[in-house]
């Protein structure tokens, strides 16, 4: 699987670092939406982390996105699932069996994912002042 880049992951870090109960909200701009980071899961590979920015429409939440992020054992950090509401896209490149191992995964969507987490992870750096 396709991993965050260097300057990617070390910005995941900087928000993993922040989670207080597996959960951290950052704005530092009032310009931007805030960052919100959660962990959702574990399983063999390691932690899954959801990234999501989130807007409201007709008074409902609205992921705009949301990548979910495997924070592996290796120390790698592998995106595995975007959502878009406004678009009404979810795309999951990565199917676990029950005991959370990889059943399956798509290797050219995966990287997509990857190559979108590197981009918006450069400019969450930029926006949030990290």
């Amino acid at each position: 699987m396709k991993s965050l880049n260097k300057s990617a992951t070390k910005t995941f870090q900087a928000l993993v670092n922040q989670m207080v109960n597996d959960y951290a909200k950052i704005s530092r701009s009032s310009s931007y939406m805030p960052v919100i980071i959660e962990k959702i899961s574990e399983n063999a590979m390691g932690k899954l982390i959801s990234l999501s920015h989130y807007g409201v429409q007709n008074g409902d939440l609205m992921a705009d996105p949301e990548v979910v992020m495997i924070l592996a054992l290796d120390g790698f950090v592998y995106p595995t699932s975007i959502r878009q509401d406004y678009l009404g896209t979810f795309q999951d490149a990565v199917k676990y069996n029950e005991e959370g191992k990889i059943e399956s995964y798509q290797p050219r969507l995966q990287a997509d994912i990857a190559s979108f987490a590197n981009l918006w992870l450069r400019n969450i750096k930029n926006q949030q002042n990290l």
